[in-house]
């Protein structure tokens, strides 16, 4: 038996010097030339690979990092990274080519280059965006202070004679305008047409006039009957009988508000929108639930949530100009959260934008508007034809 054991204490000990794995602490070479630290980390069985570094105040081929961290316990053959300070001059120049301005300099900024001189020019590339740089990616900077970057202004300010687009199918005209150069194109629906619909009616500015190619076009162009259909009136109906109007317009009944309003007839009060609309828009109510009725006669709010009304300008240098004043409600329409409010005027005078920013839920916006002859008042929200009427 006790021999038995010797052999089994003798077997344990040489089968572990057989498994166990030979560990060694990771000298710190970070300070030594690169030759000596090689030398060292050879010494310890260990491989070793490099990576240039910039690092101010430190001696050329000096080692500023190495990776795993020094005193770090390994295997013999393990391979360790060292960073090697180069001066920058040798550094080869990253490509920020197609990077905007401030990337680039994120990127320098690594590799401990400076950009020692900007210049702007034109080209294909999105305003902003690096069109060259010298030296090029993979040289050095061959005793030069940084680098050399040419950034893009976008593309050359052509000027051109915008051409007579009247007459024109809407898609013909924008795509005439890109192929010329222009990138600011608007396309505003205007009148009905009992021809052919989706011609340009108008454009601003006119044909002729010469301007570059980062001017904003407007194009109006007429509607065909059946994409606008005629809001019918709905004073004084109950809420059923209206219901049924609004969808043999080929509408859709939208927000339904209750008040209790004495002095007013009861049934519908207010509708919105009002005269034209693309079919399949909602038409948001107004409905008075007192019973007691009204004496008077009904009133026609005939504008809905845009309550209009004239006044005459002092301006008597022509006869058909008046102001329109102008208020748009809401919290009537029930718009809670931000929107994007546009109005358009369309008259003798042309065709032209009155009203185009941000409005917050529950705003009121108020405004005069002179207009010039027959006009019509078109409504956008949120970049969708709403409404159209005449004041």
């Amino acid at each position: 038996m006790i021999l038995l054991g010797l052999v089994l204490v003798t077997s344990f000990v040489a089968l572990r010097k057989f498994f166990e794995i030979k560990e060694v602490p990771l000298p710190d070479v970070i300070g030594l030339d690169l030759r000596d630290a090689i030398r060292v980390l050879h010494l310890a069985q260990l491989k070793v690979s490099t990576y240039p570094e910039s690092v101010p105040k430190a001696g050329i081929n000096q080692v500023t990092s190495q990776s795993p961290f020094p005193n770090s316990v390994l295997r013999p053959g393990r391979r360790v990274s060292l960073g090697v300070n180069t001066p920058r001059e040798a550094f080869p120049v990253p490509s920020v080519v197609g990077l905007d301005l401030d990337e680039a300099k994120r990127v320098t900024i690594v590799v401990n280059m400076e950009i020692s001189e900007v210049n702007y020019g034109f080209s294909e590339l999105p305003i902003g965006r690096i069109i060259s740089q010298v030296p090029k990616a993979g040289e050095s900077l061959n005793g030069l202070e940084g680098l050399s970057l040419n950034v893009s202004r976008g593309r050359a300010q052509t000027v051109v004679s915008i051409p007579d687009l009247r007459g024109t199918t809407i898609e013909l005209a924008v795509n005439g305008l890109k192929d010329i150069g222009f990138r600011r194109i608007e396309t505003v629906p205007s009148l009905l047409s009992l021809g052919q619909a989706g011609l340009v009616q108008s454009q601003r500015p006119q044909a002729g006039a010469e301007v570059t190619t980062s001017t904003p076009i407007m194009l109006s162009y007429s509607l065909s009957g059946d994409q606008i259909v005629r809001i019918p009136s709905l004073q004084g109906l109950d809420l059923r009988q209206a219901e049924l109007l609004i969808r043999g317009a080929g509408l859709v009944l939208g927000k339904v508000n209750f008040v209790d309003e004495v002095d007013e007839p009861p049934n519908i009060l207010l509708w919105e929108p009002v005269g034209h609309t693309i079919v399949g828009s909602m038409v948001s109510l107004v409905v008075n639930r007192d019973q007691r009725g009204s004496t008077g006669n009904s009133i026609q709010l005939g504008e809905g949530i845009f309550q209009q009304g004239r006044e005459e300008s002092n301006d008597e240098s022509r006869a058909d100009r008046r102001v329109v004043p102008i208020i748009f409600d809401s919290v009537k329409l029930g718009f809670n959260q931000e929107f994007h409010l546009r109005l358009v005027v369309s008259d003798a005078g042309g065709l032209r934008t009155v009203i185009d920013r941000r409005v917050n839920g529950g705003e009121v916006v108020s405004t005069k508007v002179t207009v010039f002859g027959d006009a019509e008042i078109q409504t956008f929200i949120d970049g969708r034809f709403y409404q159209a009427w005449s004041p």
